[in-house]
């Protein structure tokens, strides 16, 4: 698990400033970028938020 989250984290920092520097060349400013990356954070808390409520704890007969 944390391996890929570790691929997605390196990989979208290395494609971010590109994204970034794209956004700002088409609109001239830094607002539609930074609302991007809102939408961005906001949704992927809301996948967090409500992607866990399917979860469950082991079961107690299974041992290791």
């Amino acid at each position: 698990m944390y391996g890929s989250a570790a691929t997605c984290i390196q990989l979208m920092g290395a494609a971010g400033p590109g994204f970034f520097g794209a956004l700002y060349d088409r609109f001239g400013g830094y607002g539609p970028p930074l609302l991007v990356a809102t939408a961005l954070e906001v949704a992927g808390a809301a996948l967090l938020l409500y992607g866990a409520r399917g979860a469950r704890a082991p079961s107690a007969s299974r041992t290791a």
